[in-house]
């Protein structure tokens, strides 16, 4: 799906992978959060929760800010650090954060 361009500076992607047996914990944790996201972050244009098909212990999440403020505002809110209380420890190497610019 094409974004609308908004004055966005970057798409982030949240790679997390998880334990074989651990994955089945985190998804309704991330349904929560991204229902949490969507009703209270104005800033937060995009964020989805991708499953591969082919691995179902690993995860991408996609986000896209408005604004450096906006993607502040979401790392340093109290719902974001429970989700990475719940999230970070079923992880068996730590989460990467890769951030994107839009090219075309």
């Amino acid at each position: 799906m094409r974004l609308k361009q908004y004055s966005m500076r970057s798409v982030s992607l949240h790679d997390i992978w998880f334990v074989p047996k651990q994955w089945s914990n985190v998804s309704r944790p991330s349904a929560s959060f991204v229902a949490y996201v969507c009703a209270n972050e104005l800033g937060t244009l995009r964020y989805d929760v991708w499953q591969e098909e082919k691995a179902p212990a690993r995860f991408v999440h996609i986000f896209v800010f408005r604004d450096a403020e906006a993607d502040r505002i979401h790392s340093e809110s109290q719902e974001a650090k429970k989700f990475e209380a719940i999230l970070y420890p079923e992880c068996p190497a730590p989460v990467e954060f890769i951030d994107y610019k839009l090219v075309g």
